[in-house]
């Protein structure tokens, strides 16, 4: 009896290791197989461009495209057939988008630490996402085809990681994977927390549209450092400028010659799909075919999203914006109040008053916070005169708390919590756009218009540039070896006052200062520094709960990464 148990616990402990095995090896494996798509056919004639340069910059040999380097942000000028211009990217970009995809590697490794659930994850991924090209269309495979068909393979160091254009089409669903991934417990997610307005009629001091829009993500300094502002001019469809990053051939910010504007912001909803059209490349359709509201809403409608969003579209000949909240299971539509629109990470119209998601999205992130602040400093500005693009700039890089309190830099409540990958603002009645050059929105604003760069109408950068560039850096370091334990007992007394000394509003520093005092049994200096980091807006009320319960002695967890807000 006793070796027939025996017998029967090994077989048991042998089958519950081959289950696991085929959890965390086979189905992930399978997953990278099943992800490599059939490559679209490119013309028999196509015959690709070589790459020149000289010190103005780099172009196509067939005069297709050209790349120059505007201030700190590049400007792609590309035209023709979707081979022409993903060939534009593969030529002219590939080692800027090389060096993006090293620090989306290395983003991956931070946020998913162990080797095992990186294969795990990218494999899940994988064969979740073997049906990802049935979303796109015909020509804009074609154009990421051609992106990564001209580049030299010899160039590529992460070929280990699967075929360039497996790779390519992956990261054209990476805004709404890492949405789906955030209650992933493999993942600690990217953090991105938009914010946009826009504002017309006696509110513009232009008399037209006027539209600010920040983008927050957090992928990697390359996303802020080596933007983009692309001019495109496809053999179909209008010519179109907008604002991303190396290799993207959808678009996530941009205007058209029609006067479209069109810019997403993440939102959470209960309904979620596996797989569908990324957003990107709805906005992409907008900008390329779209010359009303109701054109772009009619390419939304047909598009079958897998993650919520909201799009904030305006034209200028109708003078006239709108956000569509958008999701799985439907579509809704916001109007301006006043001639007033804002939209950060949360949806509004009635039709979403139930959705658990959006509930808890309204109740524990930082959209409704960052919402009031754009409203308060709006409301303080009309009062004087209507508004310019300058005025949107300073709206766009205010860092202060509801009230105006001065709640220190980097808090993720802020409307500019320096965590930024591009600023734009735009005036569609002059057909404007102004880009800032890095860092996170601080650096001077350069001026674009559908036919390349306005110096003339270039804005200055934010007197707070160097504040950034100077303590930015030491603070995320000193407060992540405080929050995460990663110095000696010895040193954690200096760590802390110069972590107070660089950023003595910031609720985060008192924080940290307070947990010190407490593991050193000094309880009134920790008291007084917990009081002190509830007074200086918590970023999250996760946040100030956990402050709340340190201060009654109960255990609670430190700062870290805070709870998803995208």
């Amino acid at each position: 009896m006793r070796r027939w148990l025996a017998t029967a616990l090994r077989l048991s402990a042998a089958a519950a290791l081959a289950a696991v095995l085929l959890l965390v090896l086979v189905l992930p494996s399978l997953g990278f197989i099943l992800s490599m798509p059939a490559l679209p056919a490119l013309p028999r004639d196509w015959q690709p461009p070589t790459r020149l340069e000289s010190d103005q910059g780099a172009w196509a040999s067939d005069g297709s495209a050209q790349l120059r380097r505007v201030g700190g942000v590049w400007w792609l000028d590309a035209a023709g057939s979707p081979e022409a211009l993903g060939a534009a990217q593969g030529l002219l970009l590939h080692p800027l988008i090389m060096d993006l995809e090293g620090d989306l590697v290395d983003t991956l490794r931070e946020r998913v630490p162990t080797v095992l659930a990186r294969h795990l994850l990218l494999g899940l991924v994988g064969l979740n996402n073997s049906r990802l090209p049935q979303f796109f269309q015909p020509r804009e495979l074609r154009e990421i085809r051609a992106a990564t068909a001209v580049a030299p393979p010899t160039s590529d160091p992460w070929r280990a990681m699967g075929h360039p254009y497996q790779r390519a089409l992956h990261y054209h669903a990476l805004h709404d994977v890492s949405q789906y991934l955030i209650d992933n417990p493999l993942v600690r997610p990217i953090q991105v927390g938009c914010t946009a307005f826009a504002i017309g009629g006696p509110h513009s001091a232009s008399g037209g549209l006027l539209i600010g829009r920040l983008f927050d993500f957090e992928g990697g300094p390359r996303f802020d450092n080596d933007k983009v502002v692309f001019t495109l001019r496809p053999d179909q469809g209008h010519a179109f400028m907008h604002v991303a990053w190396p290799g993207l051939t959808g678009a996530v910010t941009g205007m058209n010659e029609r006067g479209i504007w069109v810019s997403i912001n993440a939102a959470a909803t209960s309904a979620q799909r596996l797989v569908g059209r990324p957003i990107i490349m709805a906005v992409r359709e907008i900008l390329q075919y779209a010359s009303s509201i109701a054109e772009a809403e009619e390419i939304l409608r047909r598009s079958p999203v897998f993650v919520s969003n909201g799009v904030l579209v305006a034209s200028r000949d109708e003078q006239r914006a709108v956000l569509f909240e958008i999701g799985p299971s439907g579509l809704a539509q916001r109007e301006a109040v006043d001639q007033r629109l804002i939209n950060t990470n949360h949806f509004e119209h009635p039709a979403w008053a139930e959705d658990a998601r959006n509930q808890q999205r309204l109740a524990e992130g930082t959209t409704t916070v960052r919402a009031a602040r754009v409203l308060e400093l709006l409301d303080g500005k009309l009062q004087q005169e209507p508004l310019s693009a300058a005025d949107l700039a300073v709206i766009l890089r205010d860092r202060r708390g509801l009230g105006d309190r001065d709640v220190g830099f980097h808090n993720r409540s802020t409307i500019n919590a320096w965590i930024a990958a591009h600023l734009v603002i735009a005036d569609l009645e002059a057909g404007l756009m102004w880009v800032a050059e890095p860092r996170h929105g601080l650096g001077t604003l350069r001026a674009f218009s559908i036919d390349g760069p306005l110096p003339e109408a270039d804005l200055p950068a934010d007197p707070e540039l160097p504040l950034l560039r100077q303590h930015l850096a030491r603070f995320q370091f000193l407060r992540d070896a405080l929050s995460r334990n990663r110095l000696p007992a010895a040193q954690i007394p200096a760590a802390v006052a110069e972590l107070l000394a660089l950023n003595p509003q910031s609720f985060e520093a008192h924080w940290l200062a307070g947990r010190a005092a407490q593991a050193a049994d000094n309880q009134a200096t920790a008291t007084y520094h917990l009081q002190r980091a509830l007074e200086l807006q918590p970023a999250y009320p996760a946040d100030e709960r956990a402050i709340r319960r340190s201060l009654n002695g109960e255990p609670a967890p430190g700062p870290g990464d805070p709870p998803a807000d995208p």
